[in-house]
């Protein structure tokens, strides 16, 4: 019985799981090809950028995944393929440009996530470790003369707290967005050159003056 292969749809997400970590090298028609073998039996075939991405999503075997193929209606653009670690399908009244923000920003919590019970792991790792010599004795505290300057700077800081209501909300929606963008180019930099902080940067005000209109919108209702 021969093996079936995965068909893609232009702008269908197709959900697949790879039987090995490694896929390979064939020539095909067009060109090198990628062949992977999925758990359900399948074969996929994929071109070697795309199997790139696979690799630096470090996707193991039996892990569900979406690759999505998508077909410009002019001639002569190229296909693009999206590789995603959870169903793209926009949610109920989600743009693609939310639907991709929030897609980033899950991504990069989990990347956030794995690097942290890294470091616990390490940390406790280290503290099992017997000590083979004595810890050194504690040197006398040194008392520093601040200079003018940095009394100021205490100052100003000392003044943040006395901010009114209003301010601390800028403040606080302002540190959000701040976060936000730095995880959205932590997502962006798994992709190499191909998208620029400036990219980032566009898409975060568009999908977040898109979120302020829906909401005005909602409100007027």
């Amino acid at each position: 019985m021969e093996a079936e292969y995965v068909n893609f749809q232009s702008g269908v997400p197709e959900r697949v799981a790879l039987a090995y970590a490694d896929g390979r090298l064939t020539e095909g028609m067009y060109g090198p090809r990628v062949m992977y073998t999925l758990a359900d039996g399948r074969k996929m075939f994929l071109d070697p950028d795309v199997a790139a991405k696979i690799n630096l999503m470090e996707i193991q075997p039996r892990q569900d995944f979406w690759v999505c193929k998508l077909k410009p209606a002019g001639k002569g653009q190229k296909t693009r393929w999206d590789v995603y670690l959870e169903n793209p399908t926009p949610e109920a009244g989600e743009t693609p440009l939310e639907r991709d923000l929030r897609l980033s920003l899950n991504h990069a919590q989990r990347q956030n996530a794995q690097r942290q019970n890294t470091t616990q792991h390490h940390v406790s790792a280290a503290t099992r470790t017997e000590k083979t010599t004595p810890d050194p004795a504690p040197e006398p505290p040194i008392r520093v003369q601040r200079t003018p300057a940095a009394q100021a700077a205490a100052q100003d800081l000392s003044q943040v707290s006395t901010l009114p209501a209003w301010a601390g909300t800028l403040v606080s929606y302002t540190n959000s967005v701040v976060d936000a963008y730095a995880q959205c180019l932590q997502h962006a930099a798994a992709h190499g050159l191909l998208v620029k902080a400036e990219d980032v940067r566009s898409l975060l005000t568009t999908v977040l003056i898109n979120m302020s209109d829906a909401k005005k919108g909602a409100a007027g209702r």
